[in-house]
């Protein structure tokens, strides 16, 4: 099976959420990554990307015990695409694409109360 390896640097967009899902923890948080460019009159633009991502095992666990994967906090990834497929209740078939996290680095502190109001 071939997978499209991912490595990224973005902004977590709320705080992670952790649940247990069969026998081990899973962690869920989204990302923002801006990609600059410039136009055809050279007048630079920003496009935004927004991700799913996941983190399994103890990944999720280290990372739940820290409480580190907070909104805005900063963070390098590693990992490949992956992508469900799955009916909803109304009996549709739904596909849900994500990453799914090999790596997760802290680039910047996760962020206190003191530093959202300045």
């Amino acid at each position: 099976m071939a997978y499209m390896h991912v490595h990224g640097i973005g902004n977590l967009t709320k705080d992670a959420e952790f649940i247990t899902a069969g026998d081990s923890r899973k962690g869920t948080f989204r990302i923002g990554v801006s990609a600059r460019y410039k136009d055809r009159e050279g007048n630079t633009q920003a496009r935004q990307s927004f991700f799913a991502c996941e983190i399994w095992g103890k990944l999720a666990e280290t990372f739940e015990s820290m409480g580190s994967l907070k909104k805005g906090t900063r963070v390098n990834v590693i990992g490949h695409f992956r992508t469900d497929r799955f009916k909803d209740t109304e009996g549709k078939d739904q596909e849900r694409d994500y990453l799914y996290l090999s790596e997760v680095d802290l680039l910047s502190p996760k962020a206190t109360d003191d530093s959202a109001d300045a």
